[in-house]
C-alpha cells in the first residue's frame, strides 16, 4: 500500500512522542514550506507552495488548539507558489514568491 499526502504539521516531544497537529489535503494547501512562525497574536502562520483554491499555494493559520485555517489562496494574479512568510508589523506579513519573483506586504487578519 502506498500513501501520498500533501503534508502535515506535527509536534515531536523531547521524549520522542510524535503527534500530528494538522494535515493538508490539497484544498487547504499542500507541499508545506519549512519554517512557520508564531505571531504576536499567539497563533502559528505559514505558507504552502501548492494547493489551495487554485493550486498555487496558500497562507494558513494554525491556532494553539490545533484548528487549521486557510487565510488566503494564490491564483497567479496575486502571486503564486510562496516561499516564505515573515511577520512585519502588527499582524502584517511579508511573503516571498517564486512567481512572479517578488516580496509583498499584506495583512491577512
Amino acid at each position: 500500500m502506498s500513501v501520498v499526502g500533501f503534508g502535515t504539521i506535527f509536534k515531536l516531544s523531547t521524549n520522542g512522542a510524535f503527534t500530528t497537529l494538522a494535515s493538508f489535503n490539497s484544498t487547504n494547501g499542500g507541499g508545506g514550506v519549512p519554517g512557520f512562525l508564531q505571531a504576536r497574536d499567539g497563533n502559528f502562520y505559514g505558507v504552502t507552495q501548492y494547493g489551495g483554491a487554485n493550486q498555487s499555494g496558500t497562507v494558513f493559520q494554525l491556532s494553539t488548539n490545533g484548528l487549521l485555517t486557510t487565510m488566503a489562496s494564490f491564483d497567479g494574479t496575486n502571486a503564486a507558489y510562496p516561499l516564505c512568510l515573515v511577520q512585519a508589523t502588527g499582524l502584517q506579513f511579508l511573503r516571498r514568491h517564486s512567481w512572479p519573483r517578488q516580496l509583498a506586504l499584506r495583512q491577512y487578519i
